[in-house]
């Protein structure tokens, strides 16, 4: 978790920052998607398996291609991470369960074939190669530390565009090496050498035409302040003693500044939305699909949303108390899965344009009034949620039997069965609150999201989301300006 955030907000900061210097030099902030990814990983040539699929993301861009060759005429910037769980194809137990992720970036090349000439009402189709660089962390078994490989990808697909949608599939294929030099780590990776796989991803546009999203220098003073404090010992005659007499001094300068910002008006929007955390270290895996309702405006995000489908929870039982009290026992794992729908709001606030213009600079009169309300095009957000959770159905558990097994082992171990420790006693309904982060390109957002149930604490997960809050009015004020040039030609 620690270092998809560390990406996000890298991949955030670099997009409204470094790359804002020139109007139309940011490769990131072109036309392109967010999307959710499924990986399948075929790692059966070194004798493992991926336990189920495994999850993650894609963000692309558009990069401007002028070729003279017929075969290429499209190309995107891409980054992709998954995550996931394997284990060995002669294991039986859970046991031999590994945790295993990749991170991916490169360039992506190919043949667009598109027809209609409004985004929203057009089609395409495009076969492509890739090429990329990978930081692959798969060990062939459970170790503490971290097994880093890199590698080489290259990849063949077809990407099928319909409207605002975009449906990928491609077939990957890598070379690693081991990159951990000391402590023996080599023996433990199981990437080094070659390895496939195939994923398929569902992205949604970032609607980069219809929020025409514009460069502005927005002018003011950098404001510097620096502190002095001086500390000078002194004697009290009347007291007899020593003390200690503590001055602060602060200096505060200006000099004249600017900031560059991509900003567009503000909007809103609807549409849906994908979530998913893959199933490892020992927590099930959690699919959601659903819908959202969200506000951008000045530096808030405002949403309101509903999803439903499975949330897995964590076995949250001593690996080693269960081996103990059950040595023949082969599966330990007492995670599970929840049937569930959920709803509720999102407040948060836009730390790019926050950080940008809030922080050690004062706009003058005219750039405040630019910048009240409009909001940039690329946005990190951090923000709180609440709602309210049904569960539906009973839980699912990983293995046949789990749920008998677990009770008997909680009066074995004299352990109370409650709603933080069994999947089985969740109630009918709970509330929700939780805190996250948001990273956001356009109409296109990616969430990390912390939940935490008020009676179900079994339930508390992290979950990853992924949508799109269409542009409403803007759409409807573009297809009609479409539509109304179309009829002025006919005539």
């Amino acid at each position: 978790m620690r270092s998809l955030i560390k990406l996000v907000f890298l991949f955030s900061f670099i997009s409204n920052t470094v790359f804002s210097q020139a109007e139309d030099s940011n490769i990131l902030m072109n036309n392109g998607y967010f999307g959710y990814s499924q990986y399948r990983p075929n790692f059966k040539p070194k004798n493992f398996e991926a336990v189920g699929d495994w999850h993650g993301f894609e963000y692309a861009a558009a990069l401007p291609i002028q070729s003279n060759s017929p075969m290429v005429n499209s190309g995107f910037f891409f980054i992709n991470y998954y995550d996931g769980a394997l284990r060995s194809i002669d294991a039986d137990s859970t046991t031999a369960n590994a945790a295993g992720r990749f991170y991916r970036i490169g360039l992506q090349m190919g043949k667009k074939m598109e027809y209609g000439k409004h985004s929203f009402l057009s089609v395409g189709l495009e076969p492509f190669v890739r090429i990329g660089a990978s930081l692959a962390q798969i060990p062939n078994k459970n170790v503490n530390t971290r097994v880093s490989s890199s590698g080489l990808v290259g990849s063949f697909g077809l990407l099928v565009k319909l409207s605002h949608l975009y449906f990928i599939y491609s077939y990957d294929g890598g070379a690693y090496i081991n990159t951990v030099w000391s402590g023996g780590n080599g023996r433990h990776n199981l990437m080094k050498g070659v390895t496939g796989g195939s994923t398929f991803t569902i992205g949604f546009n970032n609607a980069f035409e219809l929020l025409t999203p514009k460069y502005f220098q927005l002018n003011g003073l950098d404001i510097y302040k620096r502190t002095y404090v001086d500390q000078k010992k002194k004697y009290d005659v009347n007291r007899g003693e020593f003390y200690r007499e503590i001055t602060t001094t602060v200096i505060t300068k200006s000099t004249p500044g600017q900031r560059s910002l991509t900003l567009m008006a503000p909007f809103w929007g609807v549409g849906p939305s994908i979530s998913m955390k893959s199933r490892k270290n020992r927590q099930a895996e959690t699919f959601m699909y659903g819908a959202n309702l969200g506000f951008r405006f000045g530096y808030l995000m405002v949403d309101g949303f509903y999803e439903e489908g499975l949330i897995g929870t964590e076995d949250e039982t001593s690996k080693d108390e269960i081996l103990t009290t059950y040595p023949i026992l082969r599966d330990y794992d007492f995670s599970a899965q929840l049937d569930a729908r959920h709803y509720g709001a999102r407040l948060g606030l836009n730390l790019l344009k926050f950080f940008a213009l809030k922080v050690n600079f004062e706009q003058d009169d005219e750039s405040r009034k630019k910048s009240k309300w409009p909001v940039t095009f690329a946005r990190l957000n951090v923000f709180y949620t609440m709602g309210q959770t049904d569960f539906i159905a009973p839980p699912d558990y990983t293995y046949e039997g789990a749920s008998a097994r677990l009770i008997d082992f909680q009066d074995q171990q004299g352990i109370t069965s409650n709603t933080s420790n069994n999947p089985d006693l969740v109630p009918a309904s709970t509330l929700f609150s939780g805190w996250g982060v948001s990273a956001e390109m356009g109409a296109v957002y990616f969430n990390a999201t912390w939940y935490t149930y008020q009676d179900a604490a079994v339930a508390n997960h992290l979950q990853y989301t992924i949508g799109i809050n269409v542009p409403v009015v803007r759409l409807t004020k573009s297809l009609r300006a479409r539509f109304i040039n179309l009829d002025e030609l006919e005539e």
